[in-house]
């Protein structure tokens, strides 16, 4: 069974703010993670914690190759 968190849980675990979990999420529905944001009604959002996890891994790696030509 997925993990599921609500957006006060991801702001908590990430240590961020409203606005910056609305432009994550928002960044987040048009890539190839947009599975990771479930929502059921309008109003609700609900994450999978998996996949917002590789996510975020995802954005860190993109910035690593961005910043220091990392691969």
């Amino acid at each position: 069974m997925k993990e599921l968190l609500t957006k006060q849980q991801v702001m908590e675990k990430y240590d961020i703010k409203e606005n910056t979990f609305y432009k994550y999420r928002s960044a987040c529905l048009k890539s190839s993670y947009s599975d990771a944001v479930i929502t059921p009604t309008g109003r609700k959002t609900l994450i999978d914690a998996k996949r917002w996890q590789e996510y975020w891994e995802y954005l860190s790696n993109k910035r690593k190759q961005r910043l220091y030509g990392i691969d």
